[in-house]
Protein backbone atom coordinates (compact mmCIF):
# COMPACT_ATOMS: atom_id res chain seq x y z
CA UNK A 1 0.00 0.00 0.00
CA UNK A 2 1.30 3.45 -0.94
CA UNK A 3 0.94 6.50 1.28
CA UNK A 4 0.51 9.81 -0.53
CA UNK A 5 0.68 13.19 1.22
CA UNK A 6 -0.16 16.58 -0.24
CA UNK A 7 1.03 19.33 2.14
CA UNK A 8 -0.39 22.48 0.55
CA UNK A 9 -0.77 26.09 1.59
CA UNK A 10 -4.25 25.57 3.04
CA UNK A 11 -4.20 22.03 4.42
CA UNK A 12 -2.39 18.70 4.45
CA UNK A 13 -4.22 15.74 2.95
CA UNK A 14 -3.38 12.05 3.36
CA UNK A 15 -4.35 9.32 0.91
CA UNK A 16 -3.50 5.65 0.48
CA UNK A 17 -3.50 3.59 -2.69
CA UNK A 18 -3.60 -0.12 -3.37
CA UNK A 19 -4.57 -2.00 -6.50
CA UNK A 20 -7.72 -3.50 -4.97
CA UNK A 21 -9.29 -0.47 -3.27
CA UNK A 22 -7.81 2.36 -5.34
CA UNK A 23 -7.42 5.78 -3.71
CA UNK A 24 -8.78 6.44 -0.21
CA UNK A 25 -8.45 9.56 1.92
CA UNK A 26 -7.37 8.70 5.47
CA UNK A 27 -6.80 10.45 8.78
CA UNK A 28 -3.60 10.52 10.81
CA UNK A 29 -5.33 8.30 13.38
CA UNK A 30 -5.97 5.72 10.66
CA UNK A 31 -2.32 5.94 9.62
CA UNK A 32 -1.12 5.37 13.19
CA UNK A 33 -3.13 2.15 13.38
CA UNK A 34 -2.17 0.91 9.92
CA UNK A 35 1.42 2.04 9.46
CA UNK A 36 2.58 -1.59 9.10
CA UNK A 37 0.57 -1.82 5.88
CA UNK A 38 2.44 1.06 4.23
CA UNK A 39 5.16 0.02 1.77
CA UNK A 40 6.33 3.41 0.49
CA UNK A 41 5.51 7.11 0.64
CA UNK A 42 5.45 9.97 -1.85
CA UNK A 43 4.84 13.50 -0.66
CA UNK A 44 4.79 17.04 -1.98
CA UNK A 45 5.29 19.97 0.40
CA UNK A 46 4.46 23.60 -0.33
CA UNK A 47 4.27 24.93 3.23
CA UNK A 48 5.41 23.78 6.70
CA UNK A 49 3.08 21.05 7.98
CA UNK A 50 2.94 19.53 11.43
CA UNK A 51 0.79 16.70 10.07
CA UNK A 52 3.43 15.85 7.48
CA UNK A 53 6.10 16.00 10.19
CA UNK A 54 4.15 13.53 12.34
CA UNK A 55 3.57 11.20 9.39
CA UNK A 56 7.25 11.31 8.45
CA UNK A 57 8.20 10.37 11.98
CA UNK A 58 5.99 7.25 11.76
CA UNK A 59 7.42 6.37 8.34
CA UNK A 60 11.03 6.87 9.43
CA UNK A 61 10.52 4.77 12.56
CA UNK A 62 9.41 1.88 10.34
CA UNK A 63 12.17 2.58 7.77
CA UNK A 64 9.61 2.94 4.99
CA UNK A 65 11.06 4.42 1.75
CA UNK A 66 9.96 8.04 1.29
CA UNK A 67 10.09 10.06 -1.92
CA UNK A 68 9.90 13.85 -1.98
CA UNK A 69 8.37 15.10 -5.23
CA UNK A 70 9.08 18.54 -6.71
CA UNK A 71 8.59 20.27 -10.05
CA UNK A 72 11.17 19.48 -12.72
CA UNK A 73 11.65 20.62 -16.30
CA UNK A 74 10.49 17.23 -17.54
CA UNK A 75 8.80 14.19 -16.01
CA UNK A 76 7.35 11.10 -17.69
CA UNK A 77 8.14 12.72 -21.04
CA UNK A 78 6.10 15.84 -20.18
CA UNK A 79 7.81 19.18 -20.80
CA UNK A 80 6.95 21.91 -18.30
CA UNK A 81 5.70 25.09 -19.99
CA UNK A 82 7.33 27.44 -17.46
CA UNK A 83 10.78 28.73 -18.36
CA UNK A 84 11.48 28.94 -14.62
CA UNK A 85 9.86 25.60 -13.84
CA UNK A 86 10.55 25.87 -10.09
CA UNK A 87 7.87 28.57 -9.83
CA UNK A 88 5.08 26.27 -11.02
CA UNK A 89 2.97 25.02 -8.12
CA UNK A 90 3.60 21.36 -7.32
CA UNK A 91 -0.16 20.61 -7.18
CA UNK A 92 -0.49 21.86 -10.77
CA UNK A 93 2.46 19.75 -11.90
CA UNK A 94 1.08 16.63 -10.25
CA UNK A 95 -2.35 17.21 -11.81
CA UNK A 96 -0.68 17.56 -15.21
CA UNK A 97 1.29 14.34 -14.69
CA UNK A 98 -1.86 12.47 -13.65
CA UNK A 99 -3.84 13.84 -16.60
CA UNK A 100 -1.22 12.62 -19.05
CA UNK A 101 -1.65 9.10 -17.70
CA UNK A 102 -5.46 9.35 -17.78
CA UNK A 103 -5.62 10.74 -21.33
CA UNK A 104 -2.40 9.52 -22.92
CA UNK A 105 -1.88 10.96 -26.39
CA UNK A 106 -4.75 13.47 -26.12
CA UNK A 107 -5.07 17.21 -25.58
CA UNK A 108 -6.23 17.97 -22.02
CA UNK A 109 -7.53 21.06 -20.24
CA UNK A 110 -6.83 20.61 -16.52
CA UNK A 111 -8.75 22.62 -13.91
CA UNK A 112 -8.10 22.58 -10.16
CA UNK A 113 -10.98 24.41 -8.49
CA UNK A 114 -9.81 25.05 -4.94
CA UNK A 115 -8.86 28.14 -2.95
CA UNK A 116 -7.49 29.38 -6.25
CA UNK A 117 -8.69 28.01 -9.55
CA UNK A 118 -5.87 26.98 -11.85
CA UNK A 119 -6.19 26.11 -15.52
CA UNK A 120 -3.44 24.23 -17.36
CA UNK A 121 -3.08 22.89 -20.88
CA UNK A 122 -1.34 19.66 -21.88
CA UNK A 123 -1.04 18.76 -25.56
CA UNK A 124 -1.21 15.32 -27.09
CA UNK A 125 2.57 15.54 -27.63
CA UNK A 126 3.11 15.93 -23.84
CA UNK A 127 3.85 19.66 -23.96
CA UNK A 128 2.55 21.74 -21.07
CA UNK A 129 1.60 25.11 -22.58
CA UNK A 130 1.19 26.96 -19.26
CA UNK A 131 -2.04 28.18 -17.77
CA UNK A 132 -3.95 30.62 -15.59
CA UNK A 133 -4.47 31.30 -11.89
CA UNK A 134 -7.75 32.86 -10.72
CA UNK A 135 -9.30 33.43 -7.30
CA UNK A 136 -11.43 30.41 -6.42
CA UNK A 137 -15.15 30.58 -5.76
CA UNK A 138 -14.99 31.36 -2.02
CA UNK A 139 -12.06 33.74 -2.39
CA UNK A 140 -13.74 35.58 -5.23
CA UNK A 141 -16.90 36.07 -3.18
CA UNK A 142 -15.00 37.04 -0.04
CA UNK A 143 -13.12 39.78 -1.88
CA UNK A 144 -16.45 41.54 -2.48
CA UNK A 145 -18.00 40.70 0.89
CA UNK A 146 -15.01 42.17 2.73
CA UNK A 147 -15.65 45.50 1.04
CA UNK A 148 -19.38 45.60 1.85
CA UNK A 149 -20.15 43.10 4.65
CA UNK A 150 -23.52 44.56 5.62
CA UNK A 151 -24.99 43.96 2.20
CA UNK A 152 -24.75 40.17 2.45
CA UNK A 153 -25.86 39.34 5.98
CA UNK A 154 -29.64 38.90 5.73
CA UNK A 155 -30.45 36.94 2.59
CA UNK A 156 -29.98 33.28 1.65
CA UNK A 157 -27.45 32.13 -0.93
CA UNK A 158 -28.62 30.32 -4.07
CA UNK A 159 -27.67 30.03 -7.71
CA UNK A 160 -29.78 31.81 -10.33
CA UNK A 161 -29.02 32.58 -13.96
CA UNK A 162 -29.47 36.22 -12.97
CA UNK A 163 -29.52 36.85 -9.21
CA UNK A 164 -32.66 38.38 -7.72
CA UNK A 165 -30.92 39.42 -4.52
CA UNK A 166 -27.39 40.60 -3.84
CA UNK A 167 -25.96 37.38 -2.30
CA UNK A 168 -27.32 35.29 -5.17
CA UNK A 169 -26.10 37.83 -7.71
CA UNK A 170 -22.61 37.54 -6.24
CA UNK A 171 -22.65 33.74 -5.94
CA UNK A 172 -24.08 33.26 -9.43
CA UNK A 173 -21.74 35.84 -10.92
CA UNK A 174 -18.68 34.14 -9.46
CA UNK A 175 -19.77 30.70 -10.68
CA UNK A 176 -20.42 32.02 -14.17
CA UNK A 177 -17.15 33.96 -14.17
CA UNK A 178 -15.14 30.84 -13.33
CA UNK A 179 -17.05 28.69 -15.81
CA UNK A 180 -16.58 31.39 -18.42
CA UNK A 181 -12.81 31.22 -17.91
CA UNK A 182 -12.88 27.47 -18.52
CA UNK A 183 -14.96 27.91 -21.66
CA UNK A 184 -12.63 30.68 -22.86
CA UNK A 185 -9.60 28.43 -22.40
CA UNK A 186 -11.32 25.73 -24.43
CA UNK A 187 -12.16 28.22 -27.18
CA UNK A 188 -8.51 29.32 -27.35
CA UNK A 189 -7.45 25.71 -27.76
CA UNK A 190 -9.93 25.12 -30.55
CA UNK A 191 -8.78 28.09 -32.63
CA UNK A 192 -6.20 28.05 -35.40
CA UNK A 193 -3.22 28.94 -33.16
CA UNK A 194 -3.47 25.86 -30.94
CA UNK A 195 -5.73 23.63 -33.10
CA UNK A 196 -6.51 21.17 -30.34
CA UNK A 197 -8.17 17.95 -31.43
CA UNK A 198 -11.94 17.67 -31.50
CA UNK A 199 -11.51 15.09 -28.75
CA UNK A 200 -10.05 17.64 -26.30
CA UNK A 201 -10.58 16.37 -22.75
CA UNK A 202 -11.50 18.52 -19.75
CA UNK A 203 -10.62 17.16 -16.30
CA UNK A 204 -11.40 18.91 -13.02
CA UNK A 205 -10.33 18.41 -9.43
CA UNK A 206 -10.57 20.41 -6.19
CA UNK A 207 -13.34 21.19 -3.74
CA UNK A 208 -15.53 23.13 -6.20
CA UNK A 209 -15.01 20.81 -9.17
CA UNK A 210 -18.41 19.09 -9.03
CA UNK A 211 -20.23 22.39 -8.55
CA UNK A 212 -18.54 24.15 -11.46
CA UNK A 213 -18.77 21.10 -13.71
CA UNK A 214 -22.54 21.06 -13.19
CA UNK A 215 -22.73 24.55 -14.73
CA UNK A 216 -20.49 23.86 -17.74
CA UNK A 217 -22.09 23.09 -21.13
CA UNK A 218 -19.39 20.59 -22.08
CA UNK A 219 -18.28 17.09 -21.08
CA UNK A 220 -16.09 17.10 -17.97
CA UNK A 221 -14.39 14.33 -16.03
CA UNK A 222 -14.24 15.16 -12.31
CA UNK A 223 -11.36 13.35 -10.59
CA UNK A 224 -11.08 14.24 -6.88
CA UNK A 225 -7.79 12.33 -6.48
CA UNK A 226 -5.96 13.83 -9.46
CA UNK A 227 -3.05 15.23 -7.41
CA UNK A 228 -2.64 11.94 -5.54
CA UNK A 229 -2.67 10.08 -8.86
CA UNK A 230 0.23 12.26 -9.93
CA UNK A 231 2.13 11.47 -6.74
CA UNK A 232 1.47 7.78 -7.16
CA UNK A 233 3.09 7.74 -10.60
CA UNK A 234 6.45 8.46 -8.96
CA UNK A 235 6.10 5.40 -6.74
CA UNK A 236 5.00 3.16 -9.58
CA UNK A 237 7.96 4.40 -11.60
CA UNK A 238 10.38 3.66 -8.75
CA UNK A 239 9.51 -0.04 -8.48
Amino acid sequence: MNLLIDAGNTSTKLCVFDAINGYRRVSFEWLEGNIARIEQLAYAQVAPSELLHQAMRLVNDKEIPAHSVSVTANAFGIDCGYNNFQTLGIDRWLAIIASEALFNGQDVLIVDAGTAMTVDVLTESKQHLGGWILPGLSLMQQAIIDKAPGVFSHESLRYEHFGTNTPSALYSGCINGLCGAIEKAKSYLNDIEFHASENLKVVMTGGDAHLLASHLPLPVKVEPNLVFMGLNRFLADSK
